[in-house]
């Protein structure tokens, strides 16, 4: 079986490129870096005082258990806040 001709008389690409995203260009300048970032995990193993954390992308974490709230188990999802404290950063 043959693939229609395209418009520009080659067969057509088995996949699509697409341009890949560019990073947020900071220069180190705080004010254009995110000030917080809200992210999900799922516990994956719980071991020796570590909770190994799983993103949805496929990180692994490893985190201390003693952190997390009471009753956590292996299959909970976290989500956790993450912010940065430029009044802390300055007063170092």
């Amino acid at each position: 079986m043959s693939r229609p001709p395209t418009t520009s008389g080659l067969p057509p690409a088995p996949f699509h490129l697409v341009p890949a995203p560019q990073p947020l260009r900071t220069d180190n300048d705080p004010s254009l870096m995110p000030q917080s970032q809200k992210i999900m995990f799922t516990v994956g193993r719980m071991d020796a005082g570590l909770a190994l954390l799983l993103t949805p992308d496929h990180y692994l974490v490893e985190f201390p258990a003693i952190l997390l709230p009471d009753g956590i188990q292996v299959g909970a999802v976290l989500a956790m806040e993450i912010e940065r404290d430029g009044a802390a950063e300055k007063n170092r």
